[in-house]
């Protein structure tokens, strides 16, 4: 029964495009979920496979690598280096850098994501308010949905 509940997470993680699975390095091999892994030729890490590839490039990675996955780890790092060098390689686009420039960050949690669901301090016209932003689950109580209405945070209320 165990085993029925664990898989469909196991199944959204493997097609999730993820490059490695991060194991605690007590985890026997016999494991059903290091099994389901391997099955899927999933390369297994220590957490500090991923610390050391970004603290320190020219370490060995393979020490942290479990379950001799070593061939597999190899194959997922190429892909991984190689998807960062074509997103260093792409020039933004000219709207990428309009939106940059116009987007709020929400006072709360600092990010810009999720423009739909953030308000902005202020009345329709922008004569009264500070401009800044929140989301609505940052809000402090969360609110459900984006209010129809004019939205003040608490220092402008």
């Amino acid at each position: 029964m165990g085993q029925y509940w664990q898989l469909p997470h196991l199944t959204r993680f493997l097609n999730s495009e993820v490059d490695f699975a991060i194991v605690s390095p007590g985890m026997p091999h016999v494991d059903l979920w290091v099994q389901e892994l391997l099955r899927h030729e999933m390369p297994c890490v220590l957490a500090d496979y991923l610390v050391e590839y970004m603290c320190k490039p020219s370490f060995s990675l393979e020490k942290h690598v479990q379950y001799n996955t070593q061939a597999w780890a190899a194959r997922s790092l190429a892909k991984l280096v190689n998807r960062s060098e074509e997103i260093l390689k792409s020039p933004p686009t000219s709207d990428d850098q309009v939106n940059d420039k116009d987007d709020v960050a929400c006072l709360v949690c600092g990010s810009v994501d999720r423009g739909e669901v953030m308000l902005i301090c202020g009345n329709e016209s922008g004569t009264v308010g500070c401009g800044t932003g929140t989301h609505i689950d940052c809000c402090d109580p969360p609110l459900d949905k984006v209010p129809k209405e004019d939205w003040f945070c608490a220092k402008c209320q």
